[in-house]
């Protein structure tokens, strides 16, 4: 975390990603245990927002994915949506929820 004099403002710095900071509270809970595993899956995504692409961590249920994305989230200042696809979901349920996330500035996983 850096506060940068010119713009009046936090920005975060992560390898040569350079992202403001969200400001959403989110209240007083507690974070995840940073692991070896966990630190690279940040570094990846910070470095695809930096160049303004999306991130999908992908791998094996449970280890951890949800997690380590909410967790960045929660540590650059934005709100991080969870949302579980099902046979119920259709595409106007889709398209609000992604309309929602783009007026808003906030991650979904």
């Amino acid at each position: 975390y850096y506060w940068d004099y010119e713009k009046g403002d936090c920005i975060i710095r992560q390898v040569n990603a350079s992202l403001g900071y969200g400001y959403e509270y989110m209240g007083a809970t507690s974070r995840l245990v940073v692991t070896p595993l966990t630190d690279r899956c940040w570094i990846t995504i910070t470095g695809a927002i930096h160049i303004k692409l999306g991130a999908n961590p992908a791998g094996p249920a449970g280890t951890g994915k949800t997690e380590s994305t909410k967790d960045l989230a929660k540590a650059i200042g934005v709100q991080c949506i969870v949302f579980n696809c099902s046979e119920q979901v259709d595409y106007v349920m889709s398209g609000r929820l992604f309309s929602g996330l783009a007026q808003q500035g906030c991650w979904t996983c």
